[in-house]
């Protein structure tokens, strides 16, 4: 292989993994930015937790003592 051929190969590379991880750098940012932005509450998910009844709330348990 010659020499500019080889150098020719390695600036394509070079440029391809640079816009590789521009676009990943990109995408980090613009996911920071959101998450810097929204409510801390939203992102945490907790509005979507089911909420938990005790056990015995709603079942007409007898007591084994009697």
């Amino acid at each position: 292989m010659k020499k500019g051929e080889f150098q020719r190969k390695i600036r394509k590379a070079h440029r391809f993994l640079g816009v590789a991880l521009g676009i990943q750098f990109l995408f980090w940012t613009i996911g920071g930015l959101y998450f810097s932005w929204s409510d801390l509450h939203e992102i945490h998910g907790d509005h979507q937790k089911a909420h938990i009844r005790p056990l015995g709330a709603d079942l007409n348990l007898v007591n084994p003592q009697r």
